[in-house]
């Protein structure tokens, strides 16, 4: 697969990552209930004390998260010499590890502390580790 195709499954990850976060926090904002699919508790999830992360909403991280993404990969894919922008792929190459471990992190919290899954939650965190995962076929192909 070339790169190019990688970068573009990068963009589509990432929104729809953008889509579930900016879902996640429009729900929570207007007290409205979260729709999930499976029967999950998501609700119980997204209002529970984690999150929050430093006072910012996990939610909102995300979007901020997969919009720098899907901007930055879409930016590459369609001008290659901004590539060449110093620090802006580090970057985003970072803040991919970064929301990597985070995810993990949320995961552990859904699963060993809150006894309780959040489909979009789940679903958020396939969209990093697919990106973290593309990333790395890129850097090593």
């Amino acid at each position: 697969m070339s790169i190019l195709a990688l970068q573009y499954l990068i963009v589509f990850f990432a929104a729809c990552g953008f889509g579930i976060s900016l879902y996640i926090f429009i729900s929570v904002e207007s007290k409205k209930t979260l729709v999930c699919p499976i029967g999950t508790k998501c609700n119980d999830v997204v209002q529970s004390k984690y999150a929050k992360t430093f006072g910012i909403s996990n939610a909102i991280a995300g979007v901020f998260y997969y919009g720098f993404t899907a901007v930055s990969y879409l930016a590459f894919s369609l001008r290659p010499e901004l590539l060449l922008v110093p620090y802006w792929q580090s970057a985003a190459s970072l803040a991919t590890v970064g929301a990597l471990l985070f995810s993990i992190y949320l995961i552990y919290i859904q699963g060993a502390v809150l006894k309780r899954w959040c489909f979009w939650c789940v679903t958020s965190a396939i969209c990093t580790t697919a990106i973290f995962i593309l990333l790395a076929v890129i850097r090593f192909s």
